[in-house]
């Protein structure tokens, strides 16, 4: 029996150990399939094409190695010889190779591989000689030498390895060598390559138009530089003022900050190879950006690409985020080529990108009638500015604001499943003539504004949703107007007691307006109601922002005993062309609360919180009074 004990024992044992052998052996497996080897070639005779030039210098030849992947960066040095291996993570990863002769950098190249886990992963490189010049008086006596650069389609080529220094100070390495070139009066390729900078931002200073700027036809960035910063606004971007930049680059650019380049209506091409993120409006009206590779990117902002009229064709990982409204009006971009696995995907033929199989993400060159039976979900701007003239999408439930902004050959949409309908869906739908949804669907503000034709809104189901006058105008709860476009003349209704913001934006054709309930207008309610002359809002309690923007004919309003609540700049900024304009407010005898009728723009009263700086009942608000208008207060 204690034999038996023993080798029971024993066999145990022997399990155990099995079983942790397997589990060590498993772990290395693991391990080697998570691990791959970068293998870069060097030169050698058997092996180089064009590098190095000969092969007496091959052993002389040291070299710096950088390898980017995302957060992760690997640096080593190497001597001449056939290849090195070296192992990293999976991932894609930019090689930047710098060859050293006699202590000078002699030559550089970069390329960018998508490393596959668990094998060796070859990298091509092809090395381009430099000759960098690393003194501010070295690039004037360069340039003022040259025979080129005349103009745009010669520049003269400038490969500069000073201290560019903080970038928006005066006197900084980069000034100097702004001022240096608009010195020259010449057009330059600039490369910044190996320019040392303060930090990691590359800041090339919106706030200060230097003419050398201008003179800058393409630009390679610092290896330096990590991101590229912000901008402003679209006119005010990071490059305003590089008004003949054609190609820009960057090996190490990470990331790409909002309005970097838009407006840039000179830009051609750009390249990041190690780019992750591109920050909302970076390439906003672009117009002629044509060419563009971001084989790393990992998000691409709102409106990235917005207005880019040239873009043909864009590759980006399936894994990408983001994308709402990023190639918004890219009427061109008729091929996504989406790389790896991952939520992106594309449909019709590559012209539309999708996620998730379900929601559609954009469809700029979208035209004549659509039909996508599969798609669920409409993003931001998706088919904005298409050619869409009928849509159909019999499983969508929810829309994205601005979806179909500005499809002006549109002329009818039918969505039978819908839910939420999104901000300014429809607006400057200017050919829709009829609209088909559930009486259940949420209605977003502005959803079809200046849909001068829409005179049919088809209901369906059950819902709080409904029409008057033949369907031309949309209500919900039988009270609150959401949606008038084509209304005109002189209108009065009776039941309406909160009017929706934009409803009656654009509606050119409106003369006058009568709400005896109504109590709340919404922002921009009236704007640009251009023949507009008479507005009745005798239990009006709120009035919001811009309710009469661009109402140049107005010149009566009638309100109630108790003065209404207001929104700022009611009539719009003074710097909008406009004419001076009297408008007459007329109230009930025996009104308090109004005062007299103003007769400067910075004192505290109604007439001017009416004129714009706007009032909440207890406090005058700050904005600005349109000294256009001029008031006159009349009793009835």
């Amino acid at each position: 029996m204690k034999r038996c004990n023993q080798i029971l024992l024993l066999l145990a044992l022997l399990l155990i150990f099995s079983n942790c052998s397997i589990l060590n052996l498993n772990d290395l497996e693991e391990k080697k399939a998570e691990t791959a080897t970068i293998v870069i070639n060097l030169g050698g005779a058997n092996s180089r094409s064009v590098w190095p030039p000969n092969d007496n210098m091959l052993n002389d030849i040291n070299y710096e190695i950088i390898l980017l992947c995302k957060e992760e960066t690997k640096t080593l040095t190497a001597k001449g010889g056939n290849a090195i291996s070296i192992s990293v993570s999976g991932g894609y990863w930019n090689v930047i190779v710098n060859a050293i002769y006699d202590n000078v950098r002699y030559a550089t190249g970069s390329n960018g591989v998508d490393v596959k886990a668990g094998q060796r992963n070859p990298v091509n490189l092809t090395m381009r000689q430099i000759s960098t010049l690393t003194s501010i008086a070295e690039i004037s006596q360069y340039l003022s030498v040259q025979t080129g650069g005349n103009t745009a389609n010669n520049p003269v080529s400038l490969q500069a390895e000073i201290d560019l220094g903080v970038m928006t100070a005066a006197g900084s390495g980069w000034r100097q060598l702004l001022d240096a070139i608009a010195a020259s009066n010449k057009f330059v390729a600039l490369d910044l390559t190996f320019c040392a900078m303060n930090g990691t931002v590359f800041i090339p200073d919106l706030t200060i138009d230097l003419p050398g700027k201008a003179r800058i036809v393409s630009l390679v960035l610092p290896d330096a530089a990590r991101s590229i910063s912000e901008g402003m606004n679209q006119e005010d971007s990071s490059f305003r003022y590089f008004h003949s930049l054609k190609d820009c680059t960057g090996r190490t650019i990470a990331q790409i900050g909002k309005f970097a380049f838009a407006s840039c209506i000179s830009l051609v091409s750009v390249s990041f190879p190690m780019t992750a993120i591109i920050d909302i409006s970076a390439f906003n009206r672009c117009f002629n950006l044509a060419s563009v590779s971001f084989p790393a990117i990992t998000s691409i902002g709102y409106l990235a690409f917005q207005e880019c009229t040239s873009l043909l064709s864009i590759s980006i990982p399936a894994t990408t985020s983001g994308i709402e409204g990023s190639f918004y009006a890219c009427t061109s971009l008729a091929s996504f080529d989406i790389i790896g696995t991952g939520p992106l995907s594309t449909v019709e033929s590559g012209k539309a990108l999708v996620r998730n199989n379900t929601e559609l993400l954009a469809y700029p060159t979208a035209s004549d009638g659509i039909t996508l039976p599969n798609i669920t979900a409409i993003g931001p701007f998706a088919l904005a500015d298409a050619g869409l003239t009928s849509a159909s999408f019999p499983a969508v439930i929810s829309i994205g604001r601005n979806a179909f902004d500005r499809c002006v050959a549109l002329t009818s949409a039918n969505f039978p499943a819908v839910n939420n309908i999104g901000a300014f869906v429809f607006s400057r739908c200017a050919s829709l003539t009829s609209v088909s949804f559930p009486r259940a669907a949420n209605i977003a503000e502005g959803a079809f504004g200046e849909c001068a034709s829409l005179a049919s809104f088809n209901l369906t189901g059950t819902g709080s949703l409904s029409t008057i006058e033949g369907a031309k105008i949309l209500v919900r709860n039988n009270t609150e107007l959401l949606a008038y476009p084509t209304a005109s003349g002189n209108i009065n209704l009776p039941n309406i007691t909160i009017i929706s913001s934009f409803v009656f934006e654009g509606c050119s054709g409106l003369m006058g307006v009568d709400f005896p309930e109504a109590t709340e207008i919404g922002f921009w309610a009236f704007s640009d109601c251009l023949s507009l002359a008479v507005v009745k809002l005798p239990k009006a309690a709120y009035i919001n922002r811009g309710a009469f923007s661009g109402c140049a004919s107005l010149n009566t309003i009638e309100l109630g005993a108790a003065p209404p609540k207001l929104g700022e700049i009611l009539f719009g900024h003074s710097s909008a062309p406009q004419s001076p304009q009297n408008v007459t407010v007329r109230f009930p005898a025996g009104a308090t609360g109004y005062g007299s009728a103003p007769t400067d723009t910075t004192t505290q009263n109604w007439g001017n919180a009416f004129r714009g700086m706007g009032w909440d009942g207890s406090n005058y608000l700050t904005g600005e009074v349109n000294s256009n208008i001029s008031l006159s207060f009349v009793t009835y």
